[in-house]
């Protein structure tokens, strides 16, 4: 059924329960954890060397030519990293376009999957929507926050030199490790990105943080086909 049709104000809690469900079913599969793999030395002879896979961040397949979606700060200290789609094997992928001022990044997967790409939302987000937030909170790989849309148009600092504007503010649940994670609107479709939180400890606060899909519409294919994203830049700064 059409979720975005539906009123669910008006629904009984089983039928938004069970729109939850189908919501999160169909998308889960596309939402990925972006890996490092770490190599941990022999100690003394007696414990042999292993590899292990240490959370990075989170990410969504963008279309089926294999380009996942992320934030800048997620893949911002190499260029080479494992992603994995829920419980599937590890693939190997490398980063292709990188924004910084924008905190968005794109990579390439080394090979196909069979997972349908999650489509961009054409909504404008406003206050009071309904979104579902979906990524790897603390390395928890596939989990699911609900809440709303808090407020539009903020503007969030980035490492200083730039704001990024139009960002989406929301109350679901954000962690680190939610990075780069989608959220989504009631129609199933990406409305924006998660992209960092508010807080005095470091955790959720309830002021999270997303960067809108129309932004993705703008940067994304531009990053895919050059690797980098001209921004206009007047040359004028202020100061007291």
């Amino acid at each position: 059924s059409d979720v975005c049709s539906s009123d669910l104000a008006a629904a009984p809690l089983a039928t938004v329960e069970a729109q939850t469900i189908q919501l999160f079913a169909q998308t889960v599969p596309a939402v990925a954890s972006i890996d490092v793999e770490f190599t941990h030395p022999s100690v003394d002879g007696s414990v042999p060397a292993r590899t292990m896979l240490l959370s990075q961040g989170s990410g969504f397949l963008y279309d089926d030519q294999g380009h996942i979606v992320t934030n800048a700060h997620v893949v911002s200290d190499q260029n080479d990293y494992l992603v994995r789609f829920g419980t599937s094997r590890a693939y190997t992928a490398i980063v292709i376009g990188r924004d910084s001022a924008s905190d968005i990044a794109v990579l390439a997967l080394a090979a196909p999957v069979d997972i349908a790409p999650l489509s961009l939302s054409q909504r404008a987000p406003l206050t009071g929507m309904w979104v579902m937030a979906i990524g790897n909170p603390l390395g928890l790989r596939d989990s699911m926050s609900i809440g709303v849309v808090s407020a539009v148009g903020r503007t969030l600092d980035n490492d200083g030199a730039y704001r990024i504007p139009d960002i989406i503010q929301v109350d679901a649940a954000i962690n680190p490790g939610s990075s780069g994670g989608v959220l989504i609107d009631s129609c199933g479709a990406v409305i924006g990105i998660t992209t960092a939180i508010q807080s005095t400890s470091g955790n959720f606060e309830g002021i999270g943080y997303a960067i809108p899909a129309h932004r993705l519409h703008q940067i994304v294919p531009i990053l895919i086909s050059q690797g980098y994203y001209q921004h206009p830049w007047i040359g004028i700064q202020m100061q007291d």
